[in-house]
């Protein structure tokens, strides 16, 4: 085989390796935008921290890092946290409550941009650890000794 030709086959796998690599870390972004906005997003964030493993469990541990940290801040730097409740019933049954207390700072566009954030930076890692495996890989076969000839 040609020099030519075997770099032309090299473009074309390095060209579908790439596609899939950002088709992998698309579908990372993608679980976790739709997890961050979804009612029940719990499910949603799993499966994109299981398929994001190893890196994935730096990204589920980052999301609870966050939630603490954004609702660290929305309560002012406090330690504490205050909740009270009030109810009542009318004559007919219909019942209410309400609930005050220290806010939530876990939510919004900007929680749920750092969260989505941590679900690329763990699929983009993944993608360059593989990188390197592949190319440590290639790199001990190209130094492999070849079958010998027979010396005549």
């Amino acid at each position: 085989m040609t020099a030519a030709r075997v770099a032309g086959d090299r473009h074309l796998v390095g060209r579908t390796w790439f596609a899939l690599e950002i088709a992998y870390v698309a579908l990372i972004a993608a679980l976790a935008a739709a997890g961050m906005t979804a009612e029940s997003h719990r499910i949603l964030l799993v499966v994109g921290g299981l398929l994001a493993l190893p890196c994935g469990v730096g990204a589920i541990v980052g999301l609870y890092v966050l939630t603490g940290l954004f609702n660290w801040m929305a309560a002012g730097f406090s330690t504490y946290s205050i909740s009270q409740s009030t109810g009542e019933c009318n004559p007919s049954g219909h019942c209410w409550s309400t609930t005050t207390g220290t806010p939530v700072g876990a939510q919004g566009f900007l929680f749920s941009a750092c969260v989505v954030l941590l679900f690329v930076g763990a699929a983009v890692t993944n993608v360059l650890i593989l990188r390197s495996v592949v190319r440590g890989r290639r790199g001990h076969d190209l130094a492999r000794p070849t079958v010998a000839e027979p010396h005549r």
